[in-house]
């Protein structure tokens, strides 16, 4: 293993658990800082050791990183799940209809 994070298990509606493709710049990144976590933690909790963060949360934080980078357009995180299914997995090597069913 390189330290590169190729996928990461991601937790949706009614706990349904899909393995998500990340492109490999972001795979380096995020594989660097994920060795030095404690394994089997929530990468978005809201503190070690606790529950992720509800979807409304999650809601809440995606509109603030908006506002604080001057992007003046409704983009919800099911748009984000939609662009990365149609425009970055397919370039990740995905098919289309698994990134679809993702």
């Amino acid at each position: 293993m390189d330290g590169t994070a190729r996928s990461v298990p991601v937790i949706g509606k009614g706990d349904k658990e899909r393995l998500v493709p990340l492109p490999e710049a972001f795979g380096q990144v995020f594989g660097f800082w994920l060795k030095d976590q404690p394994r089997g933690e929530y990468v978005f909790a809201r503190a070690a050791g606790q529950q992720p963060v509800s979807a409304q949360a999650a809601r809440a934080y995606l509109r603030g990183m908006l506002k604080k980078a001057g992007i003046d357009k409704k983009i919800s995180p099911h748009k984000l799940r939609h662009y990365s299914a149609c425009r970055i997995m397919p370039n990740l090597g995905v098919q289309a209809g698994d990134a679809l069913a993702w």
